[in-house]
């Protein structure tokens, strides 16, 4: 559970009665504790986007806000004979749920805000630095889809439609039209009002925003750096140790931007720059990431050479 991200007492009740009818589920709490630490991770920059996510959470999967499959199956099959049904009725015009033909895997929605078929996969993939069409239920775990819903909302992966395009001139946020990130108007009002109910509750708690969105703004040297490592950990999950989907091109992604952060360390005096960031890993990898953690230290080496 992401404890460091807890909202307190305060938040919980103040959203008991308005969004969960006078009982949170123990997996909401869960859940909105992970929206929270990746929200802030991700930098969405404002209250009112992450009340948007934690809305959203809830009218796409119901009071406990957890992942699941399309038409809440318990299984692959159920699921695909779901779609199936919506594709004979002329609900939807393609039966996406059918067996890929070179992975042999099925695309129906999965997660918290479910994506559909083959490319969307590929798609939302990409954007996590994850083969998730190999894969796909990776996103009926927690961490995979909390970390879509709030990438893919930031980014507009849904719909083309995202977070920061409902801010308002005026300094208001469109709550009801920002249903469209996920699904058009479908319960719009609803949505709204849930938004804001979570907006209120953060408010409380967090007035200056989420701890790391607050520094995101602040620009000496060492939080550039907190930021350039906090982006380079985003960049690969790396607290799940998925060592056997890390491809080449994201391990080299993921060095050069930490060392981008050594190197802005050591440009403004900042001691034991590379001692630090092999700490800063081996915390996210705990040694089971042994691709980027060996790739890491050879780049370290190359560096010091060079700058000798």
């Amino acid at each position: 559970m992401v404890t460091s991200y807890d909202p307190g007492k305060s938040f919980y009740d103040a959203v008991r009665g308005p969004v969960f009818s006078g009982s949170i589920p123990q997996e909401a709490i869960e859940t909105i504790q992970f929206i929270l630490k990746y929200a802030a991770d991700a930098r969405v920059s404002s209250l009112s986007e992450v009340a948007v996510l934690l809305a959203t959470s809830v009218i796409e999967v119901g009071h406990k806000m957890q992942p699941v499959r399309e038409g809440f199956a318990k299984t692959d099959a159920v699921a695909r004979a779901h779609v199936a049904r919506l594709f004979q009725s002329g609900r939807i015009s393609r039966d996406y749920a059918i067996e890929h033909t070179e992975t042999g895997l099925s695309y129906y929605g999965r997660g918290i805000a479910q994506i559909t078929h083959y490319e969307n996969y590929v798609k939302l993939g990409e954007a996590l630095n994850i083969r998730l069409e190999l894969d796909p239920d990776r996103l009926l775990e927690l961490h995979y889809s909390v970390l879509a819903l709030v990438i893919g909302m930031r980014d507009g992966l849904y719909t083309g439609h995202k977070l920061s395009d409902y801010h308002r001139a005026n300094g208001g946020y469109s709550w009801q039209q920002s249903r469209r990130i996920i699904n058009g108007d479908d319960r719009a009002q609803e949505h709204a009002e849930l938004s804001k109910a979570f907006y209120s509750a953060l408010k409380v708690v967090y007035p200056k925003g989420l701890p790391n969105m607050a520094t995101t703004k602040d620009n000496t040297p060492l939080s550039r750096v907190v930021n350039g490592l906090a982006g380079a950990m985003v960049s690969v999950p790396l607290a799940e140790g998925i060592d056997t989907t890390i491809d080449d091109d994201t391990v080299l992604m993921t060095v050069a931007n930490l060392i981008s952060s050594i190197m802005e360390l050591e440009k403004f005096g900042y001691g034991n720059a590379m001692s630090v960031t092999l700490g800063v890993l081996v915390l996210f990898c705990g040694g089971r990431c042994p691709a980027i953690f060996a790739a890491l230290k050879a780049a370290i080496a190359a560096y010091k050479n060079t700058v000798r």
